[in-house]
């Protein structure tokens, strides 16, 4: 009984060992060290009004 309990607590371990390395490498890492960061898309003039268009969200570690 005890054998069989830890056999499927082990594979249990190791498929959510798997699954976390899985979620980690396609999207845990950018969202943990990336910031969004708000920058200039372009050049702006001294003086000149700001608009949304003329920026843009960039991620930065």
């Amino acid at each position: 009984m005890f054998r069989r309990l830890s056999l499927y607590a082990g594979i249990a371990l190791m498929l959510i060992a798997v699954a976390g390395l899985v979620f980690w490498e396609s999207a845990g890492r950018d969202r943990v060290m990336m910031a969004e960061t708000v920058a200039a898309a372009g050049d702006i003039r001294a003086g000149a009004v700001i608009k949304p268009e003329m920026l843009r969200v960039l991620l930065v570690p």
